[in-house]
């Protein structure tokens, strides 16, 4: 039998490493600070460079080798050994090169030789301070550029052992310094790391093809042989070093595999094309999620591109990069200066001449804001003889740059306040955009256009043909992005208000929420009312102390989203008021002025008192003051805003389709302390958002309530299956507030008995995988629960916190650090709510008419509920206890009584309308709103069961006042 080892996956992994060109060594010659092999570097400059080495040695004698490790050491304080690479070294008077890279043309015969000279080796069970070892590292011509730790899954180990393999050694030592990659992987998963500026398991990232677990190219390989048979090999690293990592900080940046696959793809594609037709005239859609490192791709897309070349030629004279990122000193331009590194090479144009100059010039790269098709084609008209390729970004501040802010100023100081504030498609211009250039024939361009949400028509334009319908050239999906850890799924923290009203009925809670405010609320058309603002200012401040305030280590941010400008002036102002004495404020976002009772506010003007400095942009103030936690927003950035602080979000607009995705999107980007997202959706938006997210993320639940009578009933159901008891509840409880360090031993021990019940009560591995899945939702759902409500102290956090210890215990084949990590995706039960209509009203029978004086006289309360059962099918059994508890009151009620009594001689009929029917729907209306729950809302208002109640209970009150009469 073949051994199933860890020993045995190294060794199949090395020997993999071996048919790909690496060569084995024994530690032999390594210097320890430096992770250098000079042996391999002395052998790579004999074969590459022999003059400058001997005219090294003949300066150096002896001492050359020595001369070459301290000019190294030197300038590892300057750079990174990545960078050391690339740009060489000098030693003496002498340059020399540390790698050679792969030519652009074929013409570079020697440079071609020297390319295929480099040598690639590894050493195993590398030992990094006398006895503690690395399963592999990588070397590239005797530097060390990669460390490898690797786990066995059916011994027990996995990804998440690795990583804590890294995290618990000293991370200050040279190898975990100077290599740029360091991956952990099992058999099936991995996960990577560019440096440990953290000190933590966030420094590692997923790096899996695709979003399951991946699969093997044959059944006779592990499934991550991707590493060895593609990242690994010698051409895609010293390509990886070349046009790909660049320093940002403490760290650097490392592709993930999605990037590099699109990279490698249009390049290949460009290439094949190119070299068969000899025009470009080519189209590429790239799909990839928010949260995709979309900048570095436009980077690596240009550091590959810009110096393409086909059949000796370069294929692009200039590579465009469009965007309506305004500030193009922040992200891309500044990504751009640390990847090329070199002067001269970019270019920023602000307006057409610009971009003619840099054409003209032949600037390589040229990053403009011209988002117009027309700008565009004249640049291409303006150069016919040269080949450009276009990178077009999508649109991210449309209503808040400075390239439309001329043409919105002067457009709101024609147009009404109605007009003004009717939102723009955020996506409109590179809609616009992709749909001309997809129109036209272009032989000499190749476009690129890259967005998280193209539209149908943008696929069906620009999209790449398969079959008989359009796609993506290539797609990185949000469930992708949610998988692998790099943004959130927000739609989860999606909470239509009745459903925060629904926990805090069900609860005792210290926050109470009106029901007939919710109500209004909910259905309020008039966004701007003054009076619901300052309702929703009230609730709002509410629920971002009792459920935000303390998210993210007590940095978290919330955003307003306003229906208008209008709306945003009314709540920045009501804000300030509800916010005056607390420690945190809110700012304010809208272009252009407004007036409000005959005062003109201005973004400016309202924030201005709050910022940190005089004249701070908006987001620049939100981002640096930590006492600014609130922003109100109208139309600007519902889109390209990215600030990881954000975690909740009230809207107060209705959103739907692309819109609904990228405003929601806000909320996803990853900080350390970031766990999840709420958004309260005031406006019954809440379906068509879910639908929205449907269209790009496969694996969307929504929720319209999450209901606390369930979390009873699974408490319900295992206490009767008999694992545990009650009794074991309070003493885990007792035992985990114990400060008793010796308790810690009970407490295993009390896990360990629990087990035992476990597998004695479930032999077979699928009952087992049922009862544990129940434990893990339990646990998932209380969560989810506790994360909109405060929770009582009872006996379900009790049996939560049980749960949540034993989970992990329950299955031996998993490690604790993956069970951890497992518990964080059990999925949470949620219970979609069919939105009720309005119910359907059956007509009074042939010849009777309601009223008084037309139906028959009822003469107790039972006889009404059974009379309006008949007529109102609509009803349930709560709606009908409900109504016989309100009039069993009414004809108690000494004040409505008095009013019969004192009129006996007046007109029945009379007496009903212009009296006691406003008294009794009144009545009738705040007994619903007290204790009615929301979703009956709309059956228990109905018109005509109130009149019926009004009418038979002012009968009820008569009948009782004529029998008074009667014994008096």
């Amino acid at each position: 039998m073949p051994p199933i080892d860890e020993k045995a996956f190294e060794s199949h992994f090395c020997h993999q490493l071996e048919i790909a060109g690496y060569k084995q060594h024994k530690h032999g010659e390594v210097d320890r600070e430096l992770c250098l092999h000079i042996g391999e570097l002395e052998e790579f400059l004999e074969a590459t460079q022999a003059e400058a080495l001997n005219e090294l040695k003949k300066s150096l004698g002896q001492g050359w080798r020595d001369e070459i490790l301290s000019a190294y050491r030197a300038a590892l304080a300057e750079k990174k050994p990545f960078e050391l690479l690339r740009d060489g070294l000098s030693v003496d008077t002498q340059h020399i090169n540390l790698a050679t890279f792969k030519p652009t043309t074929s013409r570079a015969e020697q440079q071609q030789r020297d390319y295929e000279k480099n040598r690639f080796s590894y050493i195993r069970q590398y030992v990094f301070d006398g006895r503690e070892s690395i399963d592999i590292v990588l070397f590239l011509n005797g530097i060390a550029i990669v460390t490898i730790e690797l786990k066995n899954e059916p011994s027990g180990q996995c990804v998440y052992d690795a990583v804590k393999q890294y995290l618990d050694r000293d991370l200050d030592l040279p190898i975990f310094k100077l290599p740029f990659l360091h991956i952990a992987a099992d058999n099936t998963r991995v996960q990577v790391a560019a440096g440990f500026p953290n000190r933590n398991k966030d420094d590692f990232r997923d790096f899996n093809e695709g979003l399951e677990n991946p699969k093997p190219a044959n059944k006779r390989e592990y499934p991550v042989h991707y590493l060895y048979h593609d990242v690994l090999l010698g051409d895609s690293l010293l390509n990886i070093i070349q046009h790909y990592l660049y320093s940002s900080g403490e760290r650097w940046v490392f592709p993930r595999l999605h990037q590099r696959r699109v990279v490698g793809r249009i390049f290949d594609h460009l290439v094949d094309h190119y070299g068969k037709t000899g025009q470009l005239d080519t189209r590429y859609l790239v799909q990839h999620s928010a949260g995709s490192g979309k900048s570095n791709t436009i980077v690596w897309l240009v550091q590959n591109l810009r110096d393409l070349s086909v059949n000796d030629h370069k294929l692009f004279h200039s590579v465009v990069v469009v965007t309506d990122r305004v500030n193009l000193d922040d992200q891309i331009a500044a990504d751009f200066r640390r990847a090329i590194g070199q002067a001269g090479i970019v270019g920023y144009a602000d307006s057409t001449s610009d971009l003619r100059d840099f054409l003209a010039e032949g600037r390589k790269v040229i990053v403009t804001t011209l988002h117009k098709f027309s700008y565009l084609q004249d640049a291409i008209n303006s150069r016919p003889d040269q080949r450009i390729c276009f990178i077009i970004d999508e649109s991210h501040r449309s209503q808040s740059g400075s390239l439309n802010q001329k043409m919105t100023d002067a457009y709101y100081a024609q147009a009404n306040e109605q007009e003004a504030d009717r939102e723009a498609d955020p996506n409109k211009e590179q809609e616009e955009l992709l749909a001309e250039v997809a129109e036209k024939s272009f032989p000499n361009a190749a476009f690129v256009a890259l967005t998280a949400t193209p539209s149908d028509l943008t696929l069906k334009q620009f999209g790449t043909k398969d079959g008989d319908k359009r796609t993506a050239f290539d797609t990185y999906t949000m469930d992708e992005a949610i998988a692998e850890g790099y943004i959130l799924d927000v739609v989860k923290g999606l909470i239509p208000y009745d459903t925060i009203y629904k926990l805090s009925y069900r609860y005792t809670s210290q926050h109470e929420y009106a029901p007939l405010s919710v109500y209004r609320a909910l259905n309020q058309i008039a966004y701007e009312d003054d009076d619901i603002i300052r309702e929703k200012v009230d609730r709002m401040v509410r629920l971002f102390d009792d459920k935000t305030v303390d998210k993210i280590g007590g940095r978290a941010k919330a955003m307003v989203v306003t229906s208008s400008r209008l709306a945003a002036v009314k709540y920045k102002s009501y804000f300030d008021k509800v916010l005056a004495g607390k420690p945190y404020k809110a700012l304010v976002a809208f272009s252009g002025k407004i007036v409000w009772d005959g005062v003109t506010y201005t973004e400016a003007g309202m924030n201005e008192p709050l910022l940190p400095r005089p004249n701070m942009k908006t987001e620049d103030a939100f981002d640096e003051d930590d006492s600014l936690r609130i922003l109100i927003v109208a139309n600007k950035f519902q889109t390209g805003f990215d600030q990881p602080l954000l975690h909740t979000m009230f809207l107060d607009k209705s959103i739907s389709d692309i819109n609904a995705v990228q405003t929601l999107s806000r909320l996803n980007r990853m900080c350390p302390g970031k766990k999840d997202t709420m958004t309260v959706d005031f406006t019954g938006s809440a379906a068509a958002i879910i639908k929205a997210f449907q269209k790009y993320q496969h694996y969307v639940e929504g929720h319209g309530e999450a209901d606390p009578e369930e979390l009873s009933k699974m408490y319900q159901d295992l206490l009767k299956r008999g694992v545990f008891t009650r009794t074991d509840m309070d003493e885990y409880a007792e035992l985990k507030a114990s400060d008793n360090a010796s308790d810690s031993a009970a407490i295993s021990g009390l896990l360990c008995e629990i087990k035992r019940r476990y597998e004695e009560k479930y032999k077979s591995l699928d009952d087992r995988r049922e009862y544990r899945a129940l434990v893990g939702r339990y646990v998932s759902f209380y969560r989810y629960i506790r994360a909109l409500f405060q929770m009582p102290a009872d006996e379900l956090l009790s049996c939560f916190n049980l749960c949540a210890g034993l989970y992990p215990v329950l299955a031996d084949e998993k490690s604790a650090e993956e069970l951890k990590k497992e518990l964080e995706y059990v999925k949470v039960l949620r219970y979609k709510i069919e939105k009720t209509g309005t119910p359907e009203i059956k007509e009074p029978e042939k010849g009777k008419v309601s009223g008084p004086t037309g139906q028959p006289k009822l003469s107790t309360v039972q006889e009404v509920i059974d009379a309006l059962n008949k007529k109102f099918d609509q009803l349930d059994q709560g709606d009908s206890d409900r109504i016989a508890e309100h009039m069993s009151s009414v004809i108690e009620d000494p004040e409505l009584m008095n009013v019969v009594q004192h009129n006996p001689d007046t007109d029945e009929e009379l007496l009903f309308e212009q009296v006691m029917k406003e008294k009794l729907s009144d009545r009738y209306m705040d007994f619903v709103y007290d204790i009615c729950p929301p979703e009956r809302f709309e059956t228990m208002m109905d018109e005509a069961i109130r009149d019926f109640v009004a009418r038979n209970a002012y009968h009820l009150l008569r009948q009782s006042a004529a029998r008074s009469a009667m014994y008096s």
